[in-house]
């Protein structure tokens, strides 16, 4: 037999882990000599080890390690186990890269928007848009997207349809729990009502040559150069989809209220 120390060192597992996997019931010494508490085992359990140890590296977890082992794990099963592990492995890989490829676009997408914002935001005067338009309540920014898309439906309007400017505007400053969505085009349509998107003094107003992959990020993006400015958006947001495939974003702006200085003790 051998000590915790031979088997660590002949099969590349720390004495650590050989504790631990003993712990949870995976690996039990051929005996425990009284008073020292020394463990020792037989040679043929660093095949046991060694399967463990594949089984860890591949990704199973302790119970299902434990699992495997107590119902005899042979050669063959073994094997049939690997296969499918590599399959599961190779689904989430796929299922990782596409997110990857969709992350690395939106980041690409907000760092010209970024660029954008900082050379082409303007600060102008906003006129009030005399609109016919459609409008729902939501609860959270989230839900904008699903409610965007209702309202499109009811004015029968397409933001990739380029026959005609589409308008939306984001209201939040009637009400601290509620979030109006409308959304609206110049000529009459049927269901819609005259809706007036309301103007502003001093307004920050930036056009992108293209629709952004996500328009929240676009507004995430003019969010944070306003506030590399000094600024503020005080709301109602308003964006146009032009029929040139551009699109506008305004907001009224105030002069952000300057940080409170940090107390300092003494």
């Amino acid at each position: 037999m051998e000590s915790i120390g031979e088997l660590s060192q002949r099969t590349g597992v720390s004495r650590r882990m050989l504790r631990y996997w003993e712990a949870h019931g995976l690996l039990t010494p051929v005996e425990v000599v009284p008073g020292t508490r020394e463990r020792r085992y037989a040679p043929s359990q660093s095949g046991r080890v060694q399967l463990i140890a594949t089984l860890r590296t591949v990704g199973f977890g302790v119970r299902a390690i434990r699992d495997l082992l107590d119902r005899g794990l042979t050669d063959t099963e073994l094997e049939q186990v690997l296969r499918r592990r590599e399959l599961e492995l190779t689904e989430s890989t796929a299922r990782d890269s596409t997110v990857l490829a969709a992350i690395q676009a939106r980041l690409s997408a907000m760092e010209m928007e970024r660029r954008t914002m900082a050379g082409e935001l303007s600060l102008t005067g906003l006129p009030d848009l005399e609109l016919h338009g459609v409008s729902n309540a939501v609860r959270d920014e989230t839900e904008i997207p699903e409610a965007v898309a209702r309202l499109l439906q009811r004015l029968d309007a397409d933001v990739a349809d380029r026959s005609q400017d589409v308008h939306l505007c984001y209201d939040g400053t009637s009400d601290s729990t509620l979030i109006r969505v409308t959304a609206a085009v110049r000529e009459s349509v049927e269901g819609a009502r005259p809706v007036t998107f309301p103007g502003a003094e001093v307004a920050a107003v930036v056009r992108l040559g293209e629709r952004p992959v996500d328009t929240g990020d676009a507004w995430l993006v003019l969010d944070t150069e306003l506030r590399r400015q000094g600024l503020a958006a005080v709301g109602p947001y308003r964006q146009t989809f032009h029929t040139d495939g551009s699109l506008t974003l305004a907001v009224p702006v105030s002069s952000a209220p300057p940080c409170a200085d940090p107390e300092v003790d003494g």
